[in-house]
C-alpha cells in the first residue's frame, strides 16, 4: 500500500535556481560563524520551499535569502578570504517571471527601479546599486569577479529603515555625480542616469507612505541578487494616486530638465548638490522653493510649497533615487505652466524656514554576466 502520493508538475522556472546555487557551496563550512550558519539555513529553507512550490513569491524569497547570506559573508573577514565575490546572473529571465505574476505590485516596480540603478563611467569605475548597498567593489583586471570591501559604500541596508538608507544613497549620488563623464551637460546633479524607470505614480505613493516598506525591502533584497546589465522593461501605467507637489517638481530636475524655450543641446537643469542632505534634514519647504526658482530658470512657473508638506524629507529623498517615468508629464499637467518667452515673472521669495527642525544629516561597474 502506498504511503503517500507525489504530484508531478512542470515548473520550468525552477531551472533558474541552477544559476544561483554554485556560490553557496563556497560558503558552507563547519567553521562558519553563527551568523553565516543561520543565513545558510535560511537559504536552504527558501531553496526547498521554491523547489517544492515554485511561484514568483518563492523565487523572490530565495533570492532575498541569497542576498542576506552575501551580507553575512561580507561581514566576516575569515569568510571573505575563502569565498569569492558572487557573480550574479542576468536579471531578465527572473524579471520575466516576476512581471508576469506580480505586475500589480508597486513594491516590485520600485525595487526593480532601485536595484537597476547604475552610475556612469567617469573618474572612477561605474558602480551598480549592488556595489553601493553590499560590501563589494566592481570587477577590474586584477579581480575579474570584483572584490570584497570592508563596508558598503552606503551602509545600513537591512539594519536601518530603508527610506533612511535610500536618502543616504541620494546624498552619496549628489556628491559623486560630478565625477561622471558628460557631467557638464547638467547644471546641478541628476539622479542615476541608467536603470529601469519606475512609474511616477508608484514613487508618489511611496513618498506618501502608501506602499508596504517591509515587502519593498524583501523585493529589493531579491533584486540585488541579480545583475541588471542590459535589462530593459517598461511597466504598465498604474492606477491614479494622490500626488505630492514637491516630488512633482523634483522628479524632472532629478532627470535633468531642458529649458522650455532652449535648443536640443542646451544644458539641462538638475537638482542642487545640497538638496538631498537638506531634504534628509527636514528642510522640505526651502528645497521646494529652490526647485520653483530652478524651474523658473527653465521656463516654468511652478506651484508654491504647501503650508504643510505632503511627505517628509527622508521619503522625498528616497523617492528620488530611482529613475522616474512620467515625471515631466505630471509637472506640465498639475504643477507648472510654461512661461512665455517675453513674460516677466518674479522669482519666488526666499523661505528661511525658522520653524523647521535642523538635524545632523547622515552621512557605483557592472559585474560581468
Amino acid at each position: 500500500m502506498p504511503l503517500d502520493r507525489v504530484h508531478v508538475r512542470s515548473k520550468p522556472e525552477v531551472r533558474l535556481t541552477a544559476r544561483i546555487e554554485d556560490w553557496v557551496s563556497w560558503v558552507r563550512s563547519p567553521e562558519a560563524s553563527s551568523a553565516i550558519g543561520a543565513a545558510t539555513r535560511r537559504f536552504d529553507a527558501a531553496h526547498l520551499a521554491y523547489a517544492r512550490d515554485g511561484g514568483a513569491p518563492g523565487l523572490r524569497d530565495l533570492l532575498a535569502a541569497l542576498t542576506i547570506l552575501e551580507q553575512a559573508v561580507g561581514r566576516s573577514g575569515r569568510a571573505r578570504e575563502k569565498a569569492p565575490v558572487r557573480r550574479p546572473p542576468g536579471a531578465q529571465e527572473f524579471l520575466d517571471v516576476f512581471a508576469k505574476a506580480e505586475s500589480e505590485s508597486p513594491e516590485l516596480r520600485i525595487a526593480v527601479g532601485i536595484a537597476s540603478c547604475t552610475t556612469g563611467p567617469g573618474v572612477g569605475q561605474a558602480r551598480t546599486m549592488r556595489q553601493i548597498l553590499l560590501p563589494v567593489d566592481p570587477a577590474e583586471s586584477a579581480h575579474p569577479r570584483g572584490r570584497w570591501r570592508d563596508a558598503p559604500v552606503v551602509g545600513g541596508f537591512g539594519l536601518r529603515p530603508l527610506r533612511q538608507v535610500l536618502a543616504d544613497v541620494l546624498a552619496w549620488r549628489s556628491r559623486t555625480a560630478a565625477d561622471e563623464s558628460r557631467a557638464e551637460a547638467f547644471h546641478g546633479v541628476p539622479t542615476f542616469r541608467f536603470g529601469v524607470e519606475t512609474p511616477a505614480a508608484d514613487l508618489h505613493a511611496f513618498a506618501r507612505g502608501q506602499v508596504d516598506d517591509a515587502a519593498l525591502e524583501v523585493w529589493l533584497r531579491a533584486c540585488l541578487a541579480l545583475s541588471w546589465r542590459n535589462v530593459h522593461h517598461r511597466w504598465p501605467v498604474p492606477g491614479p494616486v494622490t500626488l505630492v507637489p514637491t516630488l512633482g517638481l523634483l522628479h524632472p530636475l532629478a532627470a535633468g530638465l531642458a529649458p522650455a524655450h532652449g535648443s536640443g543641446d542646451t544644458t539641462r537643469l538638475a537638482q542642487g548638490p545640497d538638496w538631498a542632505v537638506r531634504l534628509a534634514a527636514g528642510q522640505v519647504t526651502s528645497v521646494h522653493t529652490d526647485a520653483v526658482r530652478r524651474l523658473r530658470q527653465a521656463g516654468y512657473q511652478a506651484v508654491p510649497a504647501l503650508e504643510r508638506p505632503a511627505a517628509d524629507g527622508i521619503s522625498l529623498a528616497a523617492a528620488l533615487v530611482p529613475r522616474c517615468r512620467g515625471g515631466l508629464a505630471l509637472l506640465k499637467e498639475y504643477f507648472a505652466i510654461p512661461i512665455r518667452a517675453d513674460a516677466n515673472v518674479a522669482d519666488p521669495v526666499e523661505n528661511p524656514e525658522p520653524d523647521e527642525q535642523e538635524t545632523n544629516p547622515r552621512e557605483l561597474a557592472e559585474e560581468p554576466s
